[in-house]
């Protein structure tokens, strides 16, 4: 299967899409969009806002936050430092169940700020491993987003 929409509810999760920055332009707004997948976002510089399902959220560096598949969207960048980070697209059956372990939810979408730098670590690496065309790169993908979700899960009591 290929393509995004080949994946979606995959047994095991997967990476669809990352990407290094963001596109939108200082002042731009992109949305409303509905996903099917997850989307994991850390802003490392500028500013903001995610507005989900008409909560607005402001985004700033040092944020990262987890976007949920049927929630509506809308992404907006600051007039004069838009926001500049890091994204995946993944997807997987068990991914609702293990965010929500770790208190993600469409009206509380924000880690922990102190688990951002390991998160940011580990979307970069996920980012950097797409670009990669090798036997083992969808193994290095899976064991990027269980490191994403381990360190995810620190936050649970």
């Amino acid at each position: 299967m290929s393509g995004i929409n080949g994946y979606i509810g995959s047994r095991e999760p997967v990476v669809l899409y990352c990407e290094k920055e963001y596109d939108l332009l200082p002042g731009q707004r992109y949305g409303p969009i509905t996903r099917k997948v997850y989307i994991v976002e850390c802003c490392v510089e500028g500013y903001g806002s995610v507005i989900i399902n008409g909560r607005e959220f402001p985004v700033s560096p040092g944020d990262c936050y987890v976007l949920l598949p049927g929630d509506t969207v809308i992404h907006t960048a600051d007039k004069k430092e838009p926001r500049k980070g890091f994204w995946c697209a993944i997807d997987g059956l068990n991914l609702g169940l293990i965010f929500r372990e770790a208190g993600i939810f469409s009206h509380s979408p924000f880690a922990p700020k102190e688990l951002f730098d390991e998160l940011c670590s580990c979307v970069k690496k996920m980012v950097d491993i797409r670009r990669c065309d090798d036997g083992g790169k969808s193994l290095r993908e899976t064991a990027c987003i269980y490191d994403l979700l381990g360190v995810l899960m620190k936050n649970r009591k």
